[in-house]
């Protein structure tokens, strides 16, 4: 067994690992992954992440983290990203971004990493979550982060798992671009949006060939979407490919669109299902009971939303009517609205 360590910064130049003994491995040392601020190169063999209790603020956990016009290319190989042991008590004091791959930019935001993954296989970690003096911080993409501006291609890489408050398998930062020609992103699980792809703050998302499946965002957020967040002003274009199988409680079992666009010109859309729940109301100090109602088993669309279907096939959602029983015995029963696709009226 070949084992390379990997700790801190490496700076300019190509880095290529080419493990052909499938039992070597490269084994991060250091929390916060192996920085490269210059071209990191996976053939073959494993990358593990290192396995974090505790670090400090300033980490972020992926097993590559690139910064400062940094590139990153997964040709074959499995790359496994980073998970937090131990208790809330011992979690990071600041969320942490990208189980897998940190994908940065400099300070300014004037020079971008990139990112083109066209084999092997990611698996994604899980990134946390904390409150602090009364703030939460957020822990977003399990696999992989996308700092502002930055490029992710993805064609022919499976990217598998991944748990994080938002966007379970991939997070899209501000003004980011992401083309999914082929491979797979999927089982990513969030407790507030996007199960496998939350894309935020003007970014583009083209999906031309490729399967985003099996997602879950355990969420009661109105933007949840088990397999897609598309949010602030973002778009999403789906030209081809599958998005199925995604779940999620409220809104969207496969999409949900916010305050940005969907286009829709090909691929099919199926088998998204979303679940209502029993919601508790605490008000001068006396608890009321509500079933939220589940919106848009394939899709879901918000009043500012705006979507546009050219082409493809939606099918196969369900909204799912439950009963709820509170803990005071009470039954209530949600309401369901759009079984494929639901739109708020303006």
């Amino acid at each position: 067994k070949q084992t390379i360590g990997f700790t801190d910064t490496v700076g300019g130049g190509v880095w290529n690992f080419n493990l052909n003994n499938s039992h070597s491995s490269i084994v991060m040392n250091h929390a916060n992954g192996g920085t490269v601020e210059g071209t990191f190169k996976l053939f073959s063999g494993h990358l593990n992440a290192a396995t974090a209790v505790a670090p400090t603020a300033t980490q972020n956990n992926g097993a590559v983290s690139i910064g400062n016009n940094g590139k990153v290319y997964i040709l074959g190989g499995t790359l496994t990203g980073s998970k937090y042991v131990g208790n809330d008590a011992n979690a990071p004091v600041l969320a942490k971004n990208g189980g897998a791959i940190y994908l940065g930019a400099d300070a300014d935001n004037s020079v971008y990493g990139k990112a083109e993954l066209t084999g092997g296989t990611i698996y994604g970690g899980t990134v946390s979550r904390k409150k602090v003096d009364g703030v939460y911080n957020y822990g977003t993409g399990g696999a992989i982060h996308l700092d502002a501006g930055t490029k992710l291609t993805i064609d022919g890489t499976d990217i598998i798992g991944g748990k994080a408050y938002r966007g379970g398998v991939i997070y899209v930062d501000k003004n980011c671009h992401v083309t999914i020609y082929g491979g797979s992103v999927r089982d990513g699980v969030t407790t507030e949006r996007g199960g496998n792809i939350a894309v935020d703050t003007q970014s583009h998302l083209i999906v031309s060939g490729a399967t985003v499946q099996n997602g879950t965002a355990n969420s009661s957020n109105a933007n949840g979407g088990g397999n897609i967040a598309v949010l602030t002003g973002s778009t999403v274009e789906i030209r081809g490919g599958y998005i199925t199988d995604g779940k999620t409680t409220k809104t969207g079992g496969n999409i949900t669109v916010g305050t940005g666009t969907l286009k829709i010109s090909g691929g099919e859309i199926s088998g998204g299902t979303v679940y209502g729940a029993l919601n508790a109301a605490v008000k001068n100090g006396k608890t009321t009971y509500s079933a939220l109602a589940p919106y848009g088993g394939n899709i879901y669309m918000t009043e500012s939303s705006m979507v546009n279907i050219l082409g493809g096939v939606v099918k196969d959602g369900q909204a799912i009517r439950e009963t709820f029983t509170a803990p005071n015995g009470t039954e209530y029963t949600n309401m369901t609205y759009g079984g494929n696709i639901y739109k708020v009226n303006t």
